[in-house]
C-alpha cells in the first residue's frame, strides 16, 4: 500500500500553490486540501515539507500540520484495508475527517 503524499498544484509556478496530500490504494486516487499554500521555492519536494526558510513565517504550524495529516493518511488506508470492505473516494474522505 503507498503511503500519503504531498503535492503542489503546479510545482513549477513563480507563485504561491495549494499543498494537497494525495492518497492512493489500487489505482483510486483521493486528493484532500491541507488549506495551505506556498512558494514552491519554499518547498522541498524530496521531504513534502516547507523549507526551513525566514520567508515563511508559518513554516513550522504547516509542517506540524502535514505530519498530522500524513500519520492519519496512513491509520485511514490501513483500517480500510484491515476492514476488507470496498474502498471509495468517499469512503477514504469520510473516514480520514473523521479521525481528523
Amino acid at each position: 500500500m503507498a503511503e500519503p503524499r504531498f503535492r503542489l498544484r503546479q510545482p513549477n509556478s513563480k507563485k504561491s500553490q495549494p499543498i494537497t496530500m494525495v492518497l492512493r490504494h489500487k489505482g483510486l486516487k483521493v486528493t484532500i486540501p491541507t488549506g495551505y499554500s506556498i512558494n514552491p521555492e519554499h518547498w522541498n519536494f524530496r521531504n513534502q515539507k516547507v523549507r526551513n526558510v525566514v520567508d515563511v513565517e508559518e513554516k513550522d504550524e504547516i509542517n506540524s500540520l502535514l505530519s498530522t495529516y500524513f500519520d492519519v493518511g496512513e491509520l485511514v488506508l490501513s483500517q480500510l484495508k484491515n476492514q476488507k470492505t470496498a474502498i471509495t473516494a468517499q469512503l477514504i474522505r469520510f473516514e480520514f475527517n473523521k479521525l481528523l
